[in-house]
C-alpha cells in the first residue's frame, strides 16, 4: 500500500486553492503538479504559493509526464466533461468538481468509462460531509421516520450574468452548474425517489425559468418539495421534519434542530469546517484514503452515479417535464 498520494492539480482558479488549502495539511499527499492553461501568470503565482515543484500549460501534458496517483479537476464548467473523460480514459482517480458535465448525457459518458475502467472517482458535492448535513443524517436515522424534506435554493442569477464570465451556453443551464448542490441533498437525505413532479414559470429572465419547483414522493413514504425562485432574496437552505422534531439548515454552514416541547439546540460544527469550505476536508480525506487503499468511494460520497440522479433531476426541472418517475433511484 503506498503511503504517499501523489496529487496533480487540473486548475487554477477559486476553487482550486480550496482544494490546495486542505490537501497541503495531509501528511500523506504531495502536490507535484499543477496545470492551466489559460494564465501563466495564475498558474506560476499558484505554484509559488502552495510550493508545486512542476506545472503545465496543458493537462494532457502534465498526465503524460507525471506518474500520478490521483488528479483534482478545477476547470471551467465548459471544460469539466473534457478533462474528466481524458483523465478517466487514461484510468486516473479522479476528484471531478461539479458539475461533471452540462447535460445528463455527458454524465452518463463519465460514468460508462469510469465503470468500464474501474476507476477511482468522486464529483465534488462536498456539501454531503458538512457537519450540518451529517447531523441531518444522524436525526434521521436516531429519530427516524423522515416525514418530509424541503430544499430552498434561490439563485442570485443578475449577479452571474453582471460578471459576464459564462457564455449563454452555460447560463441557460445554469440549473446544472450551481444548482445541482442543492438537488444532491433531495435524494442524500430522502433517499429514493419514487415520483418527482415539476411545475416551473417565468417571470422576468429569458435565458432560464426562474421560478422552480417540484413535489417529490421518496420510496420511503417522505414527501418532499423543491423551490428555486430566483428573483426573490434568500439563502440556500434544507429543512427536515419528523415526528416531534425538524432540523434546519441556514445557510448551509450552520443550523438548529427544534423539538416539540420548544427546546432547540444548536447544529455542531466540526473544526475542519470550520478551517476550510465546509465537507471539504471530509470528502479530500475520504478520496486521498481511497486512492492510497484502491478501494471504492463509499457514504456519504457521491461518485458519477449519484450525481447522475441530480443531473437527472435538473434535466426534469429545466425541460418542465411532468412527472418524472424514479426507478432503482435513477430518475426517468
Amino acid at each position: 500500500m503506498k503511503t504517499k498520494c501523489r496529487v496533480g492539480i487540473i486548475g487554477a482558479g477559486r476553487m482550486a486553492c480550496f482544494h490546495l488549502d486542505v490537501l497541503l495539511k495531509m501528511n500523506d499527499v504531495e502536490v507535484v503538479a499543477l496545470a492551466n492553461q489559460w494564465s501563466e501568470e495564475r498558474r506560476n503565482a499558484v505554484c509559488r504559493k502552495y510550493n508545486i515543484p512542476r506545472n503545465y500549460s496543458s493537462f494532457l501534458e502534465m498526465l503524460d509526464q507525471e506518474a500520478l496517483d490521483a488528479v483534482f479537476i478545477c476547470v471551467s464548467v465548459m471544460d469539466n466533461f473534457t478533462v474528466a473523460r481524458s483523465c478517466l480514459v487514461r484510468g486516473i482517480p479522479s476528484l471531478i468538481e461539479k458539475p461533471p458535465g452540462l447535460s445528463v448525457e455527458e454524465t452518463e459518458e463519465l460514468l460508462q468509462i469510469a465503470e468500464f475502467k474501474g476507476v477511482i472517482h468522486m464529483v465534488g458535492l462536498q456539501r454531503r460531509f458538512s457537519s450540518t448535513v451529517m447531523e441531518g443524517i444522524r436525526m434521521i436515522r436516531q429519530r427516524s421516520p423522515l416525514m418530509s424534506l424541503v430544499v430552498e435554493a434561490p439563485e442570485r442569477f443578475e449577479e452571474i450574468k453582471a460578471k459576464k464570465k459564462f457564455p449563454q451556453e452555460v447560463l441557460r443551464r445554469w440549473i446544472f452548474n450551481n444548482g445541482i448542490h442543492c438537488l444532491d441533498m433531495l435524494s442524500f437525505l430522502g433517499g429514493h425517489i419514487k415520483e418527482f413532479h415539476v411545475m416551473q414559470q417565468t417571470w422576468k429572465e429569458p435565458l432560464h425559468p426562474d421560478c422552480l419547483h417540484a413535489l417529490i414522493r421518496f420510496e420511503q413514504g417522505a414527501i418532499g418539495h423543491y423551490l428555486s425562485n430566483w428573483n426573490s432574496p434568500g439563502n440556500w437552505a434544507v429543512r427536515l421534519f419528523g415526528d416531534g422534531w425538524r432540523l434546519d439548515i441556514e445557510p448551509m454552514e450552520e443550523g438548529r434542530v427544534t423539538f416539540s416541547d420548544g427546546t432547540q439546540q444548536a447544529l455542531p460544527i466540526s473544526q475542519e469546517d470550520r478551517d476550510f469550505k465546509p465537507g471539504l476536508f471530509a470528502q479530500n480525506r475520504m478520496f486521498i484514503d481511497a486512492c492510497l487503499d484502491k478501494k471504492k468511494i463509499g457514504f456519504p460520497g457521491a461518485t458519477l452515479r449519484e450525481a447522475l440522479v441530480s443531473m437527472q433531476l435538473a434535466e426534469c426541472l429545466l425541460s418542465g417535464a411532468l412527472p418524472c418517475r424514479a426507478e432503482g433511484g435513477v430518475v426517468k
